[in-house]
Parts: structure tokens; C-alpha cells; sequence
């Protein structure tokens, strides 16, 4: 399955850490151009989001997809690789967004994306250029993150998952060469447990998983200037405590449930200056300023940035399988020194 980069009204889309995510930008002088892009060299499809905004009756006029969205030829939009100066044309597209709060990516009605599937690089500047039908050019900029690669657990470890020792995920740049930090302002680990279930009377395995987050960090304080790397640490064993209080499987458990143990998956994702500067903006206490105003776009409004998410694979071992079976019989988790599967 290809990997889709949405940004979408309300900045959904943009969940980093457990913060306030939507977003109250406006303009009372006329139609404004409102953007959000993030720009993801691991995506196979990068989107950019391009409204307008309005005057008149917000319940009435957010209804009026003509009074939201620009038409056909209205904008010509372009995505500009500084390095080289090559364009890339972004296409539109209409995509449904389902009504789901819960979902990255809600609207409940059409909306229109303008998209590139061309490859974009790591630690290259792009510039997104929207020339629009009236003379007005709007432009923003953003690097993208430098790739990094996992240093610390490998693919082939096995993780005792019942120790409460101190452990690290560590990464590093890729290629290893000076700099050796990445331009990411801000990294977030998060692990996922996955297993395959079988309800009984089903016929089909089921993929599940359960989020559990490491901890977030700006790149300076958790950059080892020593060994050139990057890391946060976790207690393996409160992965126990996560599935004790898990709701779904306190809840789905019926007797005869089956559930087998795949490998845990850790997500290392970096976010670029201009997302770290909404985000901080954007979370403030201050009572002085009631909207979130920062915007790196210029005549316009709204956020180009950049994210990047890596991913490594690591095996439950078998110590900690057994375990995790033994405390929780009603969960039906099968032991099987030949699991977990990929």
C-alpha cells in the first residue's frame, strides 16, 4: 500500500504530540490564500491543501464548498526544488473525507488537494509557488528532514520486554558524514505492539496494535555530541502495565479469542523548524494572544513544513511472551517460541 501525505483543513492531520491540534487562522481583509504542506521524502504522494478564506457567516459560508475552495484554473500551483530549480506541478484531486473525529483526516464533504508523486529529496529546500488568477503570488518554503538510520534496537534483537532496566532507542544521520546532526527540530519515539487476533466464529486473522509513546524531545537535547547519535529511553516492562489497562482488550476478550504475537514496531518521526514553531505558537497559555498567528507562507497564510517517520522492527522474546500469556490468560495470546511473525 502506497504511503499518502494529506494535510488537510484544521491541521488533523498534523498530530505530533497529545497537544490541541486544530486551528483558528483567519483573515478580515478579503480572500486570503490558506496552505498546509508537509513535506515527507519517505510518502510516495505529497499533498498540499490550498482554501480561501471568506467573509460572512461562518456556519453558512463553510458549507459553500465555491466560497472555501478555488476552481479549475484559478491557481496554478508549483513545487520548486531549489537545489537544481526544477518544477514539479501539483495536480488536483478531489478525495471524500469521511465525517470521523477520530481519523487523521476528516471534512465530511469533498475537498480539493493538489498532489506531486514525484520523489523529493532529504535535506533539499523546496519552495511551493501559487500563482493565482488575480496576479497574486503566494510562496512558502520548507526543508526537508535529513535522513537518519536506526543504530539502537537492531532488526534481528530480541527484547526482554519483562526488564525494568533503563533502555535506549538511538539513531543517527544517514549518510554518517558532517554534520552529523539531521536539521530536525524535534523528534518523537513511539512504539507499537501488534499482534494478529481471531474472534471466535471468524474466519479471517485480524491486524491490531496498541500505540505506546516513548517520549518527544527538541533534537539539541537529545543528541549525544559524544557518539554522534540521537536517543530516547524506555522501561521495557511497562509494557505490561499498557496491556493490563488496554480498553480493547478489556473489553473484546470473549472466551475462545485468539491472538498472536507479531513484532513490536518503533516509530522514530522528525518535524521540521517551521512545525516545531506552530506547534510551540500554537499550544501557548498566553492570554494576550487569542489566535495562533504564526504562518511561514507568504501572501497568504498557513504552514509548510516538513516530517519524516522511520520505522524498525523489533521481536517480543520469548521470556516476555510467556509472560505476557501467563498474566493475561483471558486476553488469549498464544506462546509459540516460533512467533512472532513479520
Amino acid at each position: 500500500m502506497k504511503k499518502l501525505n494529506f494535510i488537510v483543513l484544521g491541521l488533523a492531520a498534523m498530530t505530533f504530540f497529545s497537544c490541541k491540534n486544530d486551528v483558528d487562522l483567519y483573515s478580515d481583509k478579503g480572500e486570503s490564500t490558506i496552505v498546509y504542506m508537509m513535506l515527507d521524502t519517505d510518502a510516495d504522494t505529497n499533498f498540499v491543501k490550498i482554501t480561501k478564506s471568506f467573509i460572512g457567516n461562518a456556519e453558512v459560508m463553510a458549507q459553500d464548498y465555491d466560497a472555501c475552495n478555488y476552481q479549475d484554473g484559478e491557481i496554478d500551483v508549483k513545487l520548486v526544488m531549489e537545489k537544481n530549480g526544477v518544477e514539479f506541478p501539483m495536480l488536483p484531486v478531489q478525495k471524500w473525507i469521511p465525517y470521523d473525529p477520530n481519523s487523521m483526516f476528516y471534512s465530511g464533504c469533498y475537498q480539493t488537494y493538489y498532489y506531486t508523486t514525484a520523489k523529493l529529496y532529504s535535506g533539499e529546500k523546496y519552495k511551493l509557488v501559487i500563482t493565482r488568477n488575480d496576479g497574486v503570488v503566494v510562496t512558502s518554503e520548507a526543508k526537508t528532514i535529513d535522513n537518519f538510520t536506526f543504530l539502537q534496537p537492531t532488526s534481528d534483537q530480541q527484547i526482554n520486554y519483562t526488564s525494568s532496566s533503563i533502555y535506549q532507542v538511538k539513531w543517527t544521520k544517514s549518510p554518517f558524514t558532517q554534520p552529523f546532526e539531521t536539521n530536525a527540530a524535534m523528534f518523537q519515539v513511539v512504539s507499537f505492539f501488534r499482534y494478529e487476533e481471531l474472534q471466535p466464529g471468524a474466519t479471517e486473522w485480524v491486524e491490531k496494535e496498541i500505540k505506546w509513546t516513548y517520549g518527544s524531545g527538541l533534537s539539541d537535547d537529545i543528541y549525544d555530541k559524544k557518539y554522534y547519535n540521537y536517543h530516547m529511553e524506555y522501561i521495557p516492562d511497562e509494557l505490561l502495565g499498557i496491556l493490563e489497562n488496554d480498553k480493547y482488550l478489556k473489553e473484546n476478550s470473549p472466551a475462545g479469542v485468539q491472538r498472536k504475537f507479531k513484532k513490536l514496531r518503533i516509530d522514530v518521526t522528525g518535524i521540521g523548524e517551521e512545525f516545531y514553531n506552530y506547534l510551540i505558537i500554537n499550544n501557548s497559555s498566553s492570554a494576550i494572544q487569542d489566535t495562533p498567528e504564526y504562518t511561514n507562507v507568504e501572501n497568504g497564510i498557513g504552514l509548510m513544513s516538513a516530517r519524516v517517520t522511520h520505522s524498525q522492527k523489533v521481536i517480543v522474546n520469548a521470556i516476555a511472551r510467556q509472560r505476557i500469556v501467563e498474566l493475561f490468560p483471558q486476553y488469549g495470546f498464544i506462546y509459540d517460541q516460533n512467533d512472532p511473525v513479520d
